[in-house]
């Protein structure tokens, strides 16, 4: 598989001009050599792999690169979204010799350097991390550090368990402190005791989130996922749909598929509870149909689309309701 660009043969030791800023590169990388990167057979990949790597190594010649430690950082995202750690890491080694001291910069190296075999490295980066002032510490600055840890603790021993422990609490105390209006501090205390089996405290973190905050749809969403798990449909409904509700106001900080998904089955979970009193009203039907729509529309992944498939079928034969045309996308799926 060939990759004609006029990009990818520039040398910045010859020809200064060619010098790409972080913006046009990452650009280039995302549309270039990861647009159809997940999809492709093995052996393109692997061409794939090797134009990307002499691309990145073209670029990180370069002795001057235009661009902000943030620039540095969604270069490194684009690359980790699609595994390529090692990349990504190779790539931030060169983003911290222009920002060394970069909070957001240091954090990614722990958070994907872990999943490439860089424990040495990452010990000198938490090293590097600790020192700098708390006030100048991002989000990404404690909840990658604490991630960080969490994988640590739980291959140490059991003294080293606790020592780990009691520095996540310190660290989870200032993280809230610093952002007490914004809920990844109970999101990410919640994945911690998710990690440590702690399901209880994991509980209560995101039911004292959904009272002390107006907006948390991340905890809304946990906590609706933990409650239909559980068989409490109504309850986990009413989170899914303030989670939906909160999600309004962020950056796709949730999968919004997913939550018309867990929104239609837990309106069905509930008809089915209730079937023998009250059958299957149409107004209820037609609004589960419009939850199924809805998450396929949004990209629900591949790996749910068989359940909602089945689930849909179900319904239609149990209340004698077809589905509507307008929901073209359930309908496809049915077909």
């Amino acid at each position: 598989m060939a990759y004609e660009t006029e990009y990818t043969d520039f040398d910045p030791q010859e020809d200064s001009s060619a010098c790409l800023t972080l913006g046009l590169a990452t650009d280039i990388v995302e549309s270039r050599y990861l647009r159809d990167f997940s999809t492709a057979e093995p052996e393109e990949k692997q061409q794939i792999l090797k134009d990307l790597t002499t691309f990145l190594e073209q670029l990180l010649r370069q002795p001057q690169i235009s661009g902000s430690a943030d620039a540095w950082h969604n270069l490194c995202v684009v690359l980790a979204q699609c595994d390529l750690y090692n990349l990504a890491c190779i790539t931030l080694e060169r983003g911290l010799d222009f920002y060394p001291k970069s909070v957001d910069l240091l954090a990614d190296y722990l958070q994907y350097g872990m999943e490439c075999g860089q424990g040495e490295r990452c010990k000198a980066v938490c090293k590097t991390l600790v020192k700098i002032p708390k006030f100048f510490w991002s989000w990404r600055g404690y909840r990658f550090l604490i991630g960080y840890e969490t994988q640590l603790s739980l291959s140490g021993t059991e003294k080293e368990l606790e020592k780990y422990k009691t520095e996540i609490d310190q660290l989870l105390k200032l993280y809230r402190q610093q952002f007490p209006d914004d809920e990844g501090s109970y999101d990410c205390e919640a994945d911690v005791c998710r990690d440590f089996n702690d399901h209880r405290r994991e509980e209560a973190v995101l039911r004292e989130a959904l009272e002390k905050l107006k907006v948390a749809p991340k905890c809304a969403m946990q906590l609706a996922v933990m409650l239909f798990e559980r068989g409490e449909y109504q309850e986990a409904l009413r989170h899914a749909q303030r989670a939906l509700r909160d999600s309004i106001q962020t950056q796709m900080g949730v999968n919004e598929a997913h939550l018309s998904y867990l929104s239609g089955l837990a309106k069905f979970a509930i008809l089915l509870l209730n079937e023998e009193t009250d059958g299957y009203p149409e107004a209820a039907v037609l609004d589960i149909y419009t939850d199924f729509e809805t998450a396929l529309r949004q990209g629900l992944n591949s790996t749910y689309r068989s359940t909602l498939k089945q689930r849909a079928i179900r319904l239609v034969v149990k209340s004698k309701i077809n589905v509507p045309s307008d929901c073209e996308e359930l309908n496809y799926l049915l077909s």
